[in-house]
């Protein structure tokens, strides 16, 4: 019956290793939730820069078509002015060329 129990000593050694043991393991959990809360920052993070990105991506898309719109509207404005440029040359040309005419046939009359 004595060799089932164990020596105080062996116990006391046991208790202690057991101790250093779960020292270990508690300064190991300690370790990894700290690695665990810097992950789940670092997540935050990305999913914040992220959704920053999206953001970005569509006002850039929103500002593209509001150029691509504004190149219309001056393409549109250009063209109008020279449109006009072009009527006032051919209305000078005509002045020109009906005052050449009638110049002509008035001294054609007088003779």
């Amino acid at each position: 019956m004595a060799d089932e129990y164990l020596l105080q000593s062996v116990h006391d050694e046991y208790e202690a290793r057991m101790g250093i043991e779960i020292k270990r393991l508690a300064d190991e959990d300690k370790r990894q939730n700290n690695r665990i809360d810097k992950l789940e920052k670092q997540q935050e993070h990305i999913t914040e820069l992220t959704i920053s990105v999206k953001e970005l991506a569509v006002e850039v898309k929103n500002m593209v078509g509001e150029l691509a719109l504004q190149n219309t509207r001056i393409q549109t404005l250009e063209a109008r002015d020279g449109e006009k440029w072009r009527g006032a040359v051919k209305t000078v040309i005509t002045v020109i060329l009906t005052a050449a005419v009638t110049y002509m046939l008035a001294f054609l009359g007088l003779k």
